[in-house]
């Protein structure tokens, strides 16, 4: 077979033309022996070779595409299936080492020759490869991400999610992909309104501001989240990106300082109510009260251990307004008959039962008898009154429900010994106004004349006697005004020598008494109490009268 030198097959007329109008360089190949040879080319062709097109006819195929020996192999096969075939191939060119990509069409025209058209894809195959690059670092950062991420189409329904997602809030994937988010039970229903609001005006690329949301996962339980909205393009197609940040964390934080500083303020509440004029017993139940409703216990109460071991309330109160109160019956109750709690306060400082049915089950007396009482959980906190163990301030939930915290317990024992203290405070003026109704009985019954007075000789009290014996009254009057009709104090102030060094001091004076008869009285002088630094703050003058005394001296 004779070489075709003359471009004759494509050389004239309608098929030169279409010919060379194609885009991409065309090549006309003739098999010579055991190679191709070059005929004829495009005018695509010839604007594509850096060199002058026309000085490479003739030029065997093996030496013209010497870099890329795939094609030379395609058009061999090309000839001896005798049918064409598109093919994809990369070659780098040993000048350069970047990678070109080649589409090629090998057309067999009957019975030697091949028709080559090139098509440079480099570019739009690194484009290709950039982006499908990009996904699989998407599609990477998409599973691997530590938080929810999920991916909607414009009616929300979902096409994807990551393993966050699955993770956090329990659902599959296969409860997921193509479900429609709102018709979810995970979003409760007020907030559907707002969702879709958010939804349609993300797709409208309006940008919307991350919201807090309450959701629940698959379990029934609730986490809070926040959703940050977005649109993306995968392949020129818009997806809204949904991520969902877990807030739960943050909400249980916050909540923790808030609950603090209630109970700080609690404390704060109780120390200041018994400071003021409030009765003491007032106070103890609204303080009681106040801490049980601050953690959620239905009752509160005050429980004292008698000496004989009896247990009795001083205080029992309730602490919510829906459950009705059933006050607890301790009549023939002994401090033995709840042995774990007296163990457990021993041991901890405070006794805490979450649940009593959960109680070891040696401990089966103890468990009987808070059950009979119908408690069902239980704190106590203790009273103490000079280290001595007094009783319990306690709390119970008949509802069960507990929201104590372990790290309540030290601040709320804060305000038991609040409670405590205050309690002491009463008893003790009580014992103290007691003791000093005992000790004006005692001095009203005596038969001398008793006056109590201040530093500034100022009458603070005065016995039935002084008031019997003497005109005047002594409010609001000093000593030597009451007793000397003086407006200054005597030259042998015996009160004032006592005031300056403590000592009883006694002395014989002459007073104005009634119906201006003169009265002769034996005076002594002695301290009545000190303040805290140990300076006198009160002294007593006890007057003994002379009577007949010139006739006891004469007889």
């Amino acid at each position: 077979m004779t070489i075709i030198d003359d471009r004759s097959i494509l050389s004239h007329g309608i098929l030169k033309i279409i010919f060379d109008s194609f885009p991409n360089p065309a090549y006309v190949w003739q098999k010579i022996e055991d190679d191709f040879i070059l005929i004829d080319y495009n005018a695509a062709a010839e604007k594509e070779q850096n060199i002058d097109i026309k000085n490479l006819l003739n030029t065997p195929a093996s030496e013209f595409f010497k870099e890329t020996p795939l094609i030379l192999q395609k058009m061999n096969e090309c000839m001896l299936q005798k049918q064409g075939e598109i093919k994809e191939i990369k070659y780098a060119p040993q000048a350069n080492d970047k990678l070109n990509y080649l589409s090629i069409n090998f057309f067999l025209v009957p019975d030697d020759l091949i028709i080559i058209y090139i098509n440079d894809i480099s570019k739009q195959k690194l484009i290709e490869l950039d982006l499908k690059q990009s996904e699989e670092k998407y599609k990477h950062l998409f599973e691997q991400a530590p938080f929810p991420i999920v991916l909607l189409d414009q009616n929300g329904s979902i096409i994807d999610c990551n393993q966050a997602t699955v993770k956090i809030f329990g659902y599959s994937k296969e409860d997921l992909i193509h479900k429609n988010y709102l018709k979810l039970s995970a979003y409760p229903l007020k907030y559907l309104p707002l969702l879709k609001e958010r939804l349609q005006n993300t797709w409208n690329g309006i940008i919307v501001k991350p919201t807090e949301f309450k959701i629940y996962k698959k379990d029934g339980s609730i986490i809070w989240i926040t959703s940050l909205l977005s649109i993306v393009k995968l392949r020129d197609v818009k997806i809204l990106q949904a991520i969902l940040l877990d807030l739960s964390e943050i909400k249980q934080a916050n909540q923790l300082i808030e609950h603090k500083l209630e109970i700080e303020k609690l404390i704060s509440s109780v120390s200041s109510r018994f400071i003021s004029n409030i009765d003491i017993d007032d106070a103890i139940d609204y303080s009681l009260i106040e801490m049980g409703k601050l953690i959620g216990a239905s009752n509160a109460y005050l429980l004292l251990n008698n000496e004989d071991k009896t247990v009795e309330f001083y205080s029992q109160v309730s602490c919510s307004e829906t459950t009705k109160h059933n006050k607890i019956n301790l009549v023939n109750s002994n401090v033995d008959d709840f042995p774990w709690i007296q163990k457990e306060y021993e041991k901890k400082g405070y006794v805490y039962i979450k649940n009593v049915s959960d109680l070891p089950e040696k401990e089966i007396h103890t468990k009987a008898e808070l059950q009979k009482l119908n408690i069902e959980s239980l704190v106590l906190f203790p009273i103490k009154i000079n280290e001595k163990l007094l009783g319990f301030i306690g709390f119970d939930d008949l509802e069960g429900s507990t929201r104590w915290r372990r790290d309540d317990f030290t601040l709320l024992k804060t305000s038991s010994e609040i409670i405590g203290n205050a309690l002491q405070r009463k008893w003790s003026e009580e014992t103290l106004k007691n003791t000093n109704q005992l000790l004006t009985a005692i001095l009203c019954s005596l038969t001398e004349s008793i006056i109590l007075i201040d530093k500034e000789f100022n009458i603070i009290w005065v016995n039935n006697e002084t008031q019997n014996l003497f005109n005047s009254q002594f409010e609001d009057k000093k000593c030597y005004e009451f007793l000397l009709n003086s407006n200054k104090p005597c030259k042998h102030c015996i009160a004032k020598k006592c005031f300056t060094d403590g000592k009883i001091h006694e002395y014989e004076y002459i007073f104005q008494g009634k119906k201006d008869l003169k009265i002769k009285c034996w005076c002594t002088t002695n301290i009545a109490s000190k303040n805290k630094n140990g300076e006198i703050e009160l002294v007593l003058i006890i007057l003994r009268e002379i009577a007949n005394i010139n006739k006891i001296t004469q007889s």
